[in-house]
């Protein structure tokens, strides 16, 4: 799933947890949340869907690794330059 398309929907409810996830780290990130916060938030949310995730996360860049191997479909990296403030 490229970046881009964070808003839409497909049939796959792994893509679409996995677009969520990005979308909030994007969010947060935005708002000013420290990076400990925001790591320890979308642990959370992959661990809600069962699948394996590896943040990291400055004031203006957000790394995002989901491995979703039990399911076999597939590795998701992103990166993300968010300018502090930007509201989504």
């Amino acid at each position: 799933m490229r970046p881009e398309n964070l808003s839409a929907k497909t049939d796959d409810p792994l893509s679409d947890g996995m677009a969520f996830t990005l979308k909030l780290g994007r969010a947060l990130q935005g708002q000013g949340v420290p990076a400990h916060r925001l790591e320890e938030a979308m642990r959370e949310v992959v661990d809600t869907m069962g699948v394996e995730g590896e943040f990291f996360s400055t004031p203006t860049v957000l790394l995002v690794a989901i491995m979703a191997v039990a399911l076999v479909t597939g590795l998701l990296i992103s990166n993300a330059i968010v300018p502090p403030g930007k509201k989504f």
